[in-house]
């Protein structure tokens, strides 16, 4: 799981009106990230000074186990698949759960398998947690809540219990290899996760040369407490990451925009620029707006924790990096040629990177990386 919190944080990490800001963020315009978490560098700092130490924080409470004392159920749903499909996982009423995205070795014509196991301390609470299935404005939604029947009082206590309860959560997608005629399905619209404490793992198959695989256009996942794995996951358009308490290790292969949120842990992105063979006929896919290098743009914000952002490609384009209580590196092949560090104490580095020694023109390609407190790494190793 991820790192853990300080007891003097647990009013600004954990609250409703932070979890809210983070599981709906983008959503009607709620208050950006990185503006909330300014005043919680100032108490992180002020921690540090003070010889505080980072004690866990259990959010929400998920201690559920496979033993008999607790009681559990299996809810399987289907969501056909269709080119352009956009879906969205979300778990509410402080249930706790794993979500695991991932792509199976055979072909199912029922499409996309929404596998929920339910667990709770007693079956009065686990027939309150419901799994609902909807269409909402083209996007198909998957909810696990507390029956909306109950009042808010009886939810709230439910969730305040010191008991199990929790949904895990695995979407399968059918396998693109056994399928004829899988180029027609492997554009996806959006993947939407979210969930309060959990972990989270997108992995598909790798796009091997010749081999059809799934391209999502954006890709948001949000979790409150708990770590983010990616694992080839190509996205064309926009990746957007946000934590408030965990670790990121993100393995992408997008030419689009990759934002990456955090408050207290660490992220570890792995960037491929260049499409997959499979999927380079999307070059001039007007319905997906293209896949160009050249609109590569990075940018990764976390309170405390390192960052580190390694470009399997050639990066030729701006940067910057800062870290208020930290180093920064940026490190590049012999070949290519970047301006020197603007502040020679290595907590701000900017300028640019080229193949001929002159600054590129246009403004992107742009990685920007800012950390409160931690070192940012950077390096480019081109395979």
């Amino acid at each position: 799981m991820g790192s853990p919190i300080n007891p003097s944080l647990r009013l600004l990490l954990c609250p409703r009106n932070l979890v809210d800001t983070v599981m709906d963020m983008g959503e009607g315009g709620g208050i950006p990230l990185v503006v909330t978490v300014i005043v919680i560098v100032i108490v992180i700092v002020t921690t540090i000074i003070l010889g505080g130490h980072l004690m866990p924080e259990a959010f929400p409470n998920n201690s559920c186990s496979n033993t008999d004392g607790h009681e559990s159920s299996v809810d399987t749903m289907f969501v056909p698949l269709v080119p352009g499909l956009s879906y969205k996982y979300k778990a509410t009423e402080e249930i706790a759960g794993n979500i695991v995205v991932n792509e199976s070795d055979i072909w199912d014509e029922k499409g996309i398998r929404i596998h929920v196991i339910k667990r709770a301390s007693s079956n009065y609470i686990l027939n309150q947690i419901v799994h609902t299935l909807e269409n909402v404005n083209g996007t198909t939604v998957s909810r696990v809540h507390l029956r909306d029947t109950l009042s808010k009082d009886e939810k709230k206590k439910i969730a305040n219990g010191q008991g199990c309860l929790k949904a895990d959560v695995q979407i399968t997608y059918p396998s693109l290899r056994r399928h004829q005629g899988s180029e027609f399905l492997q554009k996806l619209g959006s993947l939407d996760l979210s969930t309060i404490s959990g972990e989270i793992s997108v992995k598909f198959k790798s796009a091997e040369a010749g081999i059809d695989a799934y391209n999502l256009d954006r890709l948001k996942v949000a979790v409150v407490h708990g770590d983010v794995e990616l694992s080839n996951v190509i996205v064309v358009n926009k990746t957007k990451i946000e934590i408030v308490n965990g670790q990121v290790s993100a393995d992408l292969i997008t030419a689009g925009i990759v934002k990456t949120d955090m408050v207290n842990g660490g992220v570890g992105l792995t960037i491929t620029s260049v499409a997959p063979s499979s999927s380079r006929r999307f070059a001039k896919d007007e319905g997906l707006g293209g896949w160009n290098p050249d609109n590569l743009d990075v940018q990764a914000n976390a309170v405390n924790g390192p960052v580190s952002v390694t470009f399997r490609d050639h990066f030729h384009g701006h940067f910057a990096l800062e870290s208020k209580v930290g180093s920064t590196s940026f490190t590049i092949p012999d070949i290519d040629r970047k301006t020197t560090p603007t502040n020679p104490s290595g907590s701000r580095t900017e300028g640019w990177v080229s193949e001929d020694g002159q600054e590129p023109p246009q403004p992107l390609p742009r990685l920007i990386v800012q950390a409160a407190i931690g070192n940012i790494k950077v390096k480019v190793q081109p395979s």
